[in-house]
């Protein structure tokens, strides 16, 4: 009889556990998916692959490369962009377009050099036509990054 209590007792508690997990996983949904795409994207930030083995073996960045079959770089860049893609979604994060006129993107890199961007997610590309510099970085990000560009414009 004790033992059936006790088998009450506890199925009570690994049910209310239960409960708990599912409500803090769907109130904190949106937040696990920002996370997974932010980690997607820094694997993709530093994509390994022939003649590119990371240095530490048995990392999680490793275990999830040999995981995936070993894909080249530019399958691991192509991937990243499409968490880029769902970051933007998602609204954590966003893709802006700036003309440097009287600076280089190696001025706007010396001048941001040092600065801790939130989840180390800024990268620039080039658009299309080679005109713009095209910035994609958290939102809040985007204040400081706008001010340095003038600040860089400004020296010139």
């Amino acid at each position: 009889m004790k033992a059936g209590i006790i088998a009450k007792v506890l199925g009570g508690i690994g049910l209310l556990t239960l409960l708990v997990l599912g409500v803090a996983v769907v109130a904190n949904w949106n937040n696990i998916r920002i996370r997974y795409h932010v980690m997607l994207v820094r694997d993709a930030q530093r994509a390994i692959g022939p003649g590119n083995e990371p240095n530490f073996k048995y990392s999680m960045h490793w275990v999830r490369w040999l995981a995936e079959g070993r894909p080249d770089s530019t399958t691991q860049h192509e991937s990243g962009w499409k968490h880029e893609e769902a970051l933007i979604k998602l609204g954590y994060c966003e893709q802006r377009a700036y003309s440097l006129t009287n600076s280089t993107i190696i001025d706007l890199s010396k001048t941001l050099a040092g600065h801790r961007f939130k989840d180390a997610l800024i990268s620039f590309t080039m658009s299309r036509d080679g005109r713009q510099i095209v910035a994609f970085a958290a939102k809040e990000d985007f204040p400081f990054l706008e001010a340095k560009i003038k600040e860089v414009e400004a020296k010139k």
